[in-house]
């Protein structure tokens, strides 16, 4: 496509006279013109006529409009190019760290709804997760090839959103060389990255900084890691001194990628459970003096809401059982729907029934410097946790 060649935008009426999110609603549309198709792009006007935005459209989709901008722009290839190249900068910090695995794009925080993008050295990982960014696939693509020459491109996008968008899944080799897996260094310590075994777009980037908060802990301490994916938390708490880490994950696979990371950090006190949390946690009765607790998202839609915090009950109460006095506990949610203040609530709750006092040790969030979190975009704050001390 020509560089200067706009992706046609159509008009569209709001029951709005600001856009206070980026996101509107179908009970905010006046009405939807019959040309419009689903990932078309739009200009958003107030009944009055009165320009707000421009945005993308899926008609079908529970958000039928996604702005990403609110400036009368044209979306072109190299409108698209200079966002990626604008948010690559914002990372600049990142950078000066010499960290070189980290997001590049985080989607609405970003300005660009739908769309993720992680570097891991020179190979990239994205998702796009929208109707309206898939139309923009071949800009996407062609700006990664030529902001960073990259060695690789693995599309690792998320299937259940895009089945909600109406899009076919789509994960694999997308350009470049088939290499499938590499290892990045992260503070000192290496971690396998599997590209078709992964899940997400690779790794856990966003734990990153707590990943280092927790672990600053666990000199002559016993860490018990429960959904520990590939090892991230206990493989740092190991580098950190821990006598011995327990590692509890369901996934063969993600075991398989566990192994690797303990092999190449030399990793010697360790013990591997390849079973279900919740059984696990049932019978368990060794103690331990730090209890990382980050499983996957229970509440994807609000309505999970109230089985997602009975199974966050269970999980905080078991693990109060078999801590030692003055453990530690890192509880993590990364869902929206699951905030701070529901797991505040909870441990609370468990506290007074099993007669203990509670300390907040910290508050645990995304890594902000690369998922950052916009106030007025409440949904890019997702990653949410504690660090108490009983």
């Amino acid at each position: 496509m020509e560089e200067n060649l706009a992706f046609p935008l159509k008009k569209i009426q709001v029951k709005m006279n600001s856009l206070n999110s980026l996101w509107i609603f179908k009970k905010d549309l006046k009405s939807i013109p019959k040309s419009i198709k689903s990932g078309d792009f739009v200009e958003i006007y107030t009944e009055e006529n009165n320009f707000l935005g421009i945005g993308y459209i899926n008609i079908d989709s529970k958000i039928p409009i996604r702005i990403i901008s609110k400036n009368k722009i044209n979306i072109t290839k190299n409108f698209i190019k200079e966002k990626i190249k604008e948010s690559y900068n914002k990372r600049e910090i990142l950078l000066q760290n010499k960290i070189t695995s980290f997001r590049i794009v985080h989607s609405e925080a970003d300005f660009l709804p739908g769309v993720i993008i992680d570097k891991y050295n020179n190979i990239f990982s994205i998702q796009i997760n929208t109707a309206g960014m898939e139309n923009l696939r071949p800009w996407i693509i062609n700006a990664i090839k030529e902001l960073f020459n990259p060695i690789s491109i693995y599309e690792k996008s998320d299937k259940n959103l895009r089945e909600k968008e109406g899009l076919l899944n789509k994960n694999g080799l997308i350009y470049g060389e088939d290499i499938d897996s590499i290892k990045i260094l992260e503070n000192n310590t290496e971690f396998l990255i599997n590209f078709s075994k992964s899940q997400k777009t690779g790794f856990y980037l966003d734990q990153r900084k707590n990943r280092e908060i927790i672990s600053k802990f666990a000199n002559n301490k016993r860490i018990l890691d429960l959904f520990c994916h590939t090892g991230g938390f206990g493989i740092k708490c190991a580098q950190n001194g821990a006598n011995l880490i327990k590692f509890v994950e369901i996934s063969k696979d993600a075991i398989l990628i566990l192994k690797e990371n303990i092999k190449i950090n030399n990793i010697k006190n360790y013990e591997i459970i390849n079973e279900n949390v919740f059984k696990f946690m049932e019978k368990e009765k060794e103690k331990y003096d730090i209890i990382i607790i980050d499983p996957p998202a229970f509440a994807k839609s609000k309505k999970d809401k109230k089985n997602a915090l009975k199974a966050y009950k269970f999980l905080i109460s078991s693990a109060i059982k078999i801590l030692n006095n003055n453990g530690l506990i890192a509880i993590f949610s990364c869902s929206h729907h699951i905030e701070t203040d529901d797991l505040i609530k909870l441990i609370q709750d468990i506290a007074l029934k099993e007669n203990k006092y509670p300390e907040i040790i910290d508050f645990l969030y995304q890594d902000f410097r690369d998922h950052p979190y916009i106030l007025t975009i409440p949904n890019s704050l997702y990653l949410k946790g504690i660090l108490f001390k009983i």
